[in-house]
């Protein structure tokens, strides 16, 4: 099972969740990694029959036809969306008959709530990926210039970080960059590796959460490519280790973020111009650190995921 932003906050919301109410964690294919008592899928198919929870929440697109059988059976269900807009042909199609089968959603931040809702009459808790933090970043210690973390999957754009590595050789003189993998091998960017000495490349492959955090506090720069985010937990979690972010403007991003407190990807043709401002923010550690800071400032004056859980499960049980 891949770990992504979905799966990490459940592991980190178990604990806090329990200690209000009786929350219980199902994975649908095989066992997960977490740290967590997790339940097959059998076992949810019985405890809908034995048991009957008071709720059922589903999360991802494979597992929605679970909350069908509920609305069947006459056990409440919400979903749970996380995408700002359709990201393939098989989230439009599930999430499409989703949305006609309920009247309440979940929703990842206020880009997904509006995008699902639009134009009908639907109530959504909007349950955002912030887990307010204070854990203190030594900014003297950030030596890695751009880190890119994300699934293999055509979602991330991952083609657009290859591009910007290659381009990036045009631009600068040493660049030292890490690529967090989530998922299979991807053969185009490990060719990358040894392609030129001006080049400092490390790929690795289904990082644990701490793995992940450890390495964006010793990065300078976030890159994010995607064009269906709402407002990622990685994102959330990078602009808290304070790392300066390059990102797509889509989703809950330009609700947070504008042209004073980040760079936006616009032109995916070329990246040069793109490169003479992050060229700007790398020479000016002062600016950098600032502007991060507030960034941090920002994101942890919301609520946070576990408060935003615990005031939609009270109103809907």
């Amino acid at each position: 099972m891949q770990i992504g932003g979905v799966e990490t906050a459940i592991f980190k919301s178990y604990f806090e969740l329990n200690k209000s109410v009786d929350y219980q964690v199902y994975t649908l294919i095989g066992r997960s990694s977490f740290e967590i008592q997790t339940k097959s899928l059998w076992s949810f198919l019985k405890s809908l029959i034995f048991n009957k929870p008071d709720l059922v929440i589903t999360s991802l697109w494979a597992s929605h036809p679970l909350g069908w059988l509920c609305k069947i059976i006459g056990i409440k269900w919400v979903p749970f969306f996380h995408n700002a807009s359709f990201s393939h042909f098989k989230d439009k199609i599930g999430l499409l008959i989703t949305s006609w089968l309920t009247d309440t959603y979940l929703a990842d931040s206020e880009s997904t709530a509006k995008f699902m809702v639009r134009n009908r009459d639907k109530l959504v808790y909007v349950v955002p990926y912030i887990f307010n933090n204070n854990r203190q970043v030594d900014y003297l210690l950030k030596d890695i210039d751009f880190i890119w973390i994300g699934r293999n999957n055509i979602q991330k754009r991952i083609d657009l970080l290859e591009k910007f590595i290659l381009e990036s050789l045009l631009f600068f003189e040493n660049i030292k960059v890490k690529v967090l993998i989530g998922g299979d091998r991807h053969e185009s960017i490990e060719k990358l590796v040894d392609f030129n000495e001006k080049l400092d490349l490390e790929i690795i492959y289904n990082s644990s959460n701490q793995e992940v955090l450890n390495l964006l506090d010793r990065s300078k720069v976030y890159l994010l490519f995607s064009d269906y985010e709402g407002m990622s937990m990685t994102t959330i979690e990078a602009i808290q280790s304070l790392c300066f972010p390059v990102v797509r403007p889509v989703g809950e991003i330009s609700f947070y973020l504008n042209h004073s407190n980040a760079i936006f990807i616009n032109n995916l043709e070329t990246f040069q111009e793109l490169f003479v401002g992050i060229q700007e923010i790398l020479d000016n550690d002062k600016l950098r650190l600032l502007t991060c800071e507030k960034n941090k400032e920002t994101i942890n004056m919301k609520e946070g995921y576990i408060e935003s859980m615990l005031r939609a499960i009270e109103n809907l049980v």
